[in-house]
């Protein structure tokens, strides 16, 4: 159940059409200031920096500091881990039904 509301809150951040942009534009990148992240969007700053905090709070990304520069980038160690446990949580599920399904087309 763990697992099923920290994918809910991962789908729901990249939900939004400038957050899975800005997840896009760092997995090119690697890093990107904030202020390099804003400049590629319409939309003000203040706007950025909320989905960037959103990224964060999910855990997508982390901050680090340089000098006075915010550098963001992509938690390779926290997605790759969260992608995996999905994936087997859907292969479970799956897997799951398929026993479903066949014991019930033996009765």
């Amino acid at each position: 159940m763990v697992q099923a509301i920290k994918s809910a809150e991962i789908f729901k951040a990249l939900g939004e059409p400038t957050r899975l942009s800005i997840i896009l534009l760092l997995a090119k990148k690697e890093e990107m200031s904030s202020g390099e992240i804003a400049k590629c969007f319409t939309t003000s700053w203040a706007t950025v920096s909320r989905h960037l905090n959103v990224l964060r709070k999910s855990k997508l990304i982390k901050v680090k500091r340089e000098s006075q520069n915010v550098i963001y980038f992509i938690n390779e160690k926290f997605t790759h881990k969260w992608i995996n446990g999905f994936l087997v949580d859907l292969k479970f599920e799956q897997i799951s039904k398929n026993i479903k399904s066949k014991k019930e087309l033996k009765e």
